[in-house]
Formats: structure tokens, sequence, C-alpha cells
């Protein structure tokens, strides 16, 4: 029920607070929200299949400070800086929970900040990326996810063009998770040459079959490409590894691929337009114009994703930016036809009814094994704390058997 009484706490905030436009109490509610969300990851006991392998990890293999040597580094996958992290909790404390609440103070805390700070209406954000997001940031990819919050950290800087230190954040990033090589790459989007690429007009929608496809071409002939070409045994070694990694190949299912396209990419594409539309001389705003490039490359990415899934890695790093689109969106005056139309606040939640619908039955609701008979999101429900420490039979069959494939 915890999950429940969130959604419906930044749902009833909504409407007060963006729909309604009420300024009393604004920032208090947010903080609360926060506050809850950080406790709510930080005391969770085996919520989440990649936390309790971190939690081994931290448990088994990780040093203190103290003890740390060169050859723990190159004994683990994990990026420096993750390991420095975690070894400093584990000096300080050989509980993992202050691994979590590190993690979670650090990714809510930016979140919020990144949201309060580019949309008016916070809680309709809030309400998608506790939907959507939070549980992946949260209690997966912690990695990950503490480099996607050192990039939103820099964005800031790379709206000034200061160059310097936002690479020097991009370095960061990279040293949790090399994923965030990405973000080296992000100031070409900012050149005429390429930024029109990442602009939503009517070749977008000549380009997104094109990309769609190119995710495709990638899931049949991108492993055995490198392989064909390689000139080294090691190399072979990793593309074979990754050629039957869980995240290296996507399911080519009909079905699946509309339902990922209309959950993730629809929907920030239809703000995108509309706000483009009522907005006069949207190009003209640098903001606009950075905050629309950042949602194109989710999208392109999103696409991709449908063939190769090792590319949902790095559209995490934009989600937020979708999030941030769809919310300056809802509650707006919808020019159509030459036709004003407002929704009421009831209609506006309807409207997003087929996101959220796909959202539960295309992530959470899937089937973990060939039967069904293990889902999604019975990981995460129902709810464990720390003070408890009790884990639902059913979700200990679905880790056992997520253990026993990898």
């Amino acid at each position: 029920m915890i999950y429940l009484t969130i959604l419906a706490a930044f749902a009833a905030l909504s409407f007060i607070y963006d729909y309604r436009q009420k300024e009393s109490g604004r920032l208090f509610c947010w903080i609360v929200m926060l506050v809850v969300l950080i406790c709510v990851s930080g005391f969770r006991y085996h919520v989440g299949m990649d936390s309790i392998l971190y939690e081994w990890y931290f448990e088994n293999e990780l040093h203190t400070l103290g003890d740390l040597k060169l050859a723990d580094f190159q004994a683990t996958r994990f990026a420096v800086l993750y390991v420095l992290l975690t070894s400093a909790c584990k000096t300080i404390t050989p509980d993992f929970m202050l691994v979590q609440f590190v993690v979670s103070i650090t990714v809510n805390c930016t979140i919020f900040w990144f949201i309060w700070k580019n949309t008016r209406h916070v809680y309709f954000a809030g309400f998608l990326y506790f939907f959507v997001l939070y549980i992946l940031l949260n209690t997966e990819v912690l990695r990950e996810a503490m480099a996607v919050s050192v990039f939103l950290w820099s964005w800031p800087l790379f709206k000034r063009k200061k160059w310097l230190a936002y690479y020097a954040l991009a370095f960061v990033a990279f040293n949790f998770h090399l994923s965030a090589m990405v973000l080296f790459l992000l100031p070409l989007l900012r050149t005429k040459a390429i930024g029109w690429f990442f602009e939503l007009d009517r070749r977008t929608f000549i380009i997104l079959p094109f990309v769609l496809l190119l995710g495709v071409a990638c899931f049949y002939f991108l492993f055995d490409f490198i392989q064909l070409v390689s000139m080294s045994e090691t190399l072979n070694d990793r593309v074979n590894m990754y050629s039957h990694d869980r995240l290296s190949r996507g399911q080519l299912n009909f079905v699946d691929i509309a339902m990922s396209i209309v959950r993730l990419a629809l929907y920030p594409l239809v703000a995108l337009y509309f706000l483009k539309k009522n907005r006069k001389r949207w190009e003209e705003d640098e903001d606009n114009v950075l905050m629309e490039r950042m949602v194109m490359l989710f999208v392109y990415f999103v696409m991709l994703s449908q063939g190769m899934v090792i590319f949902y890695r790095y559209y995490h790093y934009f989600q937020i930016f979708a999030f941030v689109t769809m919310a300056n969106w809802t509650y707006s005056v919808l020019h159509f036809k030459r036709k004003l139309i407002r929704l009421n606040f009831v209609y506006w939640w309807l409207l997003f009814v087929p996101m959220f619908a796909t959202q539960w039955v295309g992530y959470y609701n899937r089937k973990v094994n060939k039967s069904g008979s293990m889902r999604t999101y019975e990981i995460y429900y129902p709810y464990s704390n720390q003070f408890d420490q009790e884990i639902d039979p059913q979700r200990q069959r679905v880790i056992n058997y997520n253990l026993n494939m990898l």
C-alpha cells in the first residue's frame, strides 16, 4: 500500500498546486514528499534485484578504505568512485543500509531539485518520476543512478557553456558508471551541424522509423559483425559475453515494442509538439531548445533500445527531461485546428491512462519466467523494511530464479 499511497499523494498535491495553482505550503509539501521517497528507498530490505547483488559484494568482497588495494579495483567491474564510495560507507558501518541512504539522498535530492527548477507543475513531474523511474534508480541501477545525478548537477554548466567544469563533472559521472561516456558527446548537440537532428519537426517522423530499424539491425547483425572484423581474442571474448547478456538483446515482439514506445516515447513527443505550437518564438529561447534536444535524444535512445536493450542505459540520463516536458504541457490550453481546448483535471489524467497502463503491463507486470508464474512487480511488492526484515516467499522465489539465470 505504501506505493499507492505515495502515488495518491502526488496526484492530490498536483490538483492543489499544479492545477489550481495554490502557493501556500507548496515548497513544504515538496520537501515532505522528498523525505518520504528518501526513507522508502533508504529503509528498504531486499527490495530490488540488483540491490541484493550490490549488498552481497559489499558484505563479502569489498574492503574498508584502509584495506583497499589496487587489486581490489582490478578485480571488480565496478567503476572507481562507486568502489570508493561504498568502501567509505563500510569503513563507517558494515550495514549496507548506509549505502542505500547515501544513494537515495543523492538521487532524490538531485531529481527533486531539477524538477523544481524546470517546471511549475512539480507534483505531476514527481508522479511520473515515482511511477516510472524511482524504483529503477533507487533499487536497481545504483551506480548509474549516481552518474545520472552528477549529470543533472552539470546541466546549468552545460547551458552556460562552462565546458571545463562540465567535463570535470562528466568525468566524475564516468567514474561511477561507464555509460556516462555519452555525456562527453553532448556538447555536439549545441552545434548547428548536429543540433537540427534533435529538434522536433516534420523530418522527425521520417528519422524515427530509421532509428528504430537501426536498433533492429543491431539486434541481428552487430555482434556478428564485431566478431568478424575483430583481430583481438580479448575483444572476441567480451563480445561473446555481451551477446548472451540479458542487457544486450531485446525481445523483438511487435506488441512489446508498441507498448514501450507508448509508455516512453509517445507522450514526450506529443507534449513537445504542443509546447512548440503554443509558445511563440520557441526557438529564440535557448533553454527551450536545449530541453527539446535532450528530450529528442531520449526518444532516439528509446527507439534504439527496442532492438538493443543495452541502450536503455543511456536514455536514463535524459528521461527526467521528458518528465519535465510532459509536466510543462499538462494543464495547459490546447491549440488544435484553430480551437482552444481546456481540459479539466480529470480529463488530463485520463489522457495519460494509456501511458500508465502500458507502464504497468510492459514493465511491472511483465513475465519473469516463461510460464508467467513470476512477475517483475514481485521483486518490489510487498515492501519490506529494515525493521522487520521480512521477505515475501514469492519474492524469494523470483530472486532465486533471477540469480540462477545470471
